[in-house]
């Protein structure tokens, strides 16, 4: 299968050009050299009929406006986001949703999410950073769950205990961390204290 792949970064870091890729073609865009913002490019560049798009980062609500948008089309849509975990992502999103729009672009987001994966760095004892994760795969029983959950207004709730039903909490990477001794103690304390129980 030959598949087309849409990027959207600021700024490039890795050019792709010069990989060999006789089953795809991958546009590669600088936002804000090839395309003002990040929602621009999501829009002008569907014309190439993107399978795949990934977005750099879903710094503002046009942008995340524009992936849910592109997502309920059928493209494949993957993009980064300065949050905490699960439940902390899905929150920001929802709520930077344009009001007038929220109650039905909250459904179209929890219908196109497949996974949410979260990354954080943080020293080791010895200065280079080790990292700790989160993820729940979204499959159609958590999907459900989250649709319920948004006609409750309980989203964030919800969403952290499907994380500690059928996902990897950050905690259990933590932990792990701490016990092969990756992790200073004061993060870890630190984050027990944050993510510690089952809320």
């Amino acid at each position: 299968e030959y598949l087309n792949f849409l990027t959207l970064e600021n700024p490039i870091e890795f050019p792709l050009s010069e990989i060999d890729t006789p089953y795809a073609t991958i546009y590669q865009v600088e936002v804000p050299s090839h395309v003002h913002t990040f929602k621009r490019g999501i829009e002008e560049y569907m014309r190439h009929s993107p399978d795949v798009i990934l977005v750099g980062e879903m710094r503002d609500a046009e942008t995340m406006v524009a992936g849910i948008l592109a997502s309920s089309t059928g493209h494949q849509v993957m993009g980064t986001l300065h949050s905490t975990g699960f439940a902390a992502t899905i929150n920001r999103v929802v709520n930077n949703l344009p009001p007038e729009d929220a109650a039905a672009m909250r459904h179209d987001l929890i219908d196109s999410l497949r996974l949410v994966f979260t990354q954080r760095l943080f020293p080791t004892p010895d200065g280079k950073r080790t990292a700790v994760r989160e993820w729940l795969v979204c499959d159609a029983y958590v999907r459900r769950k989250l649709h319920e959950a948004a006609e409750k207004n309980s989203l964030q709730k919800v969403g952290h205990e499907l994380v500690w039903r059928f996902g990897k909490p950050l905690i259990d990477d933590v932990e792990r961390a701490y016990r092969e001794g990756l992790m200073l103690e004061s993060d870890y304390e630190s984050l027990r204290r944050d993510f510690g129980g089952k809320r």
